[in-house]
């Protein structure tokens, strides 16, 4: 969920860049899935299409460099305001949430700055 509480005191279980993410479920789904899904991980990228007013965006990339598969981010609905307003794109940010696994994109919820 997009505010699950879990998050404000989970430890995650890997620290790797939004590129290194997105290649574990390229190489092997089925063992990125059970390393990270359902689990919190801290994932640090370059923010991108990011939309809306400054300070509303609630979901955004996280880009993977080359590739067309990106990481999704969707903020902690409570801190949402508060970490929105600090974003721009381009810009590199760390976030620790928990992976929800590959659709489009790797998709991870209930967003925090670490």
């Amino acid at each position: 969920p997009e505010h699950d509480n879990r998050i404000f005191t989970a430890v995650p279980v890997a620290k790797l860049s939004a590129a290194n993410l997105v290649q574990a479920f390229a190489t092997d789904p089925t063992d990125a899935a059970d390393r990270f899904v359902g689990k919190a991980v801290e994932v640090s990228g370059l923010i991108q299409d990011l939309q809306g007013d400054p300070g509303t965006a609630r979901t955004f990339l996280l880009s993977a460099g080359e590739s067309t598969t990106h990481v999704r981010v969707s903020l902690h609905e409570d801190r949402a305001p508060g970490i929105a307003k600090t974003l721009a794109n381009g810009q590199r940010a760390t976030f620790r949430c928990f992976c929800e696994g590959l659709t489009d994109h790797v998709q991870l919820k209930s967003c925090v700055v670490p």
